[in-house]
């Protein structure tokens, strides 16, 4: 049986985890590996990169070490304005943002 345990021995050994992938290795439903994620996303042990079926999931570690798997959006969104020019304030939220998710309790 699955637990959030293994979903976080998974996620250290592969780098990548997907909850389709979980659910039809381990023969439980979707939902249920998508429940037990939920709890490791909201605990901050997992980061969600992507939305709906096409998400994945990372450890803060993995984040780290491969920045590059960040959505390039995201430094679109949050290092530039809506004209394209460098804006401080979305440099400001962006930092929050990664000390939040990657820092555990230092972003509180």
């Amino acid at each position: 049986m699955i637990n959030k345990e293994k979903i976080l021995e998974l996620a250290k050994k592969n780098g990548k985890i997907h909850s389709k992938e979980l659910a039809v290795t381990f023969n439980v439903s979707r939902q249920y590996v998508s429940m037990l994620i939920a709890q490791l996303v909201a605990s901050k042990e997992l980061i969600r990169i992507g939305s709906t079926r096409s998400s994945f999931y990372i450890l803060p570690e993995y984040a780290k070490a491969h920045p590059h798997i960040l959505p390039s959006r995201f430094f679109r969104y949050f290092l530039q304005g809506d004209s394209g020019k460098f804006c401080l304030n979305r440099l400001f939220r962006a930092i929050k943002f990664v000390i939040r998710h990657f820092s555990g309790d230092l972003g509180k």
